[in-house]
């Protein structure tokens, strides 16, 4: 296919980042060929760049596009027809475009810092109000009835709750369980509470001894 059509078809590979750039900046139409893809990064690149991009009806970059019915296909031929359509009517070419530039302001990097920070900054606060749970990783925490800030040395005793199978362990820095705690990723899911991720056995055991509301906030049950 790439031989019979080579006088209009240029396959382009292993180019820089200024060049993928420079390259969509001289470019006016984008096709996107997979079908269900869940986001579509090719998509919101071609769309910053400017360009009137052709979608599947199915999967994010259908999102990405605003659900603009004249952009998203369903088949090839239905594909040709809209793409023909828009190609034959200045018109449409136009309100396509000035789409394509206010879609293109979801996508921006400043967006996306601000409302990860902002989505941050309503977990940290949710949880700062949690009327019985207390977070490892908040500024100062209760072992053995003392109230040890983030950056302390100092040591504490860990004493087992009955549990079978649970030792004491005595000598151990915060600093060294705050560190411990390091790696962890939050899985958040709307409606469902948080799924910690890279969570280890020895993190679990720690959990246990810290006690309940410990383990409710990271998902650990008692063995």
């Amino acid at each position: 296919m790439l031989e019979q059509h080579r006088d209009w078809v240029r396959p382009e590979q292993d180019r820089t980042r200024q060049e993928v750039v420079r390259l969509l900046e001289e470019s006016r139409y984008g096709i996107h060929g997979m079908v269900g893809e869940h986001f579509g990064m090719a998509v919101a690149e071609m769309q910053r760049a400017g360009c009137i991009v052709f979608v599947p009806h199915v999967g994010g970059p259908v999102e990405i596009v605003g659900h603009e019915p004249r952009v998203c296909y369903s088949s090839i031929k239905e594909a040709v027809s809209k793409i023909d359509a828009v190609l034959r009517n200045p018109g449409i070419q136009a309100e396509l475009y000035h789409h394509a530039l206010r879609q293109r302001e979801l996508f921006t990097t400043e967006r996306f810092v601000r409302e990860i920070r902002e989505s941050v900054r309503q977990f940290v606060h949710t949880q700062a109000n949690a009327s019985d749970i207390s977070s490892p990783v908040s500024p100062g925490y209760r072992f053995s009835g003392l109230l040890l800030e983030n950056d302390s040395d100092a040591c504490f005793s860990l004493s087992p709750t009955g549990a079978r199978g649970w030792h004491m362990f005595q000598g151990i820095s915060a600093r060294w369980v705050f560190h411990s705690f390091g790696g962890l990723h939050l899985l958040i899911i709307p409606g469902q509470w948080p799924v910690v991720l890279n969570l280890t056995e020895d993190h679990q055991h720690l959990l246990r001894l810290l006690g309940q509301p410990y383990m409710r906030l990271y998902g650990v049950k008692y063995s």
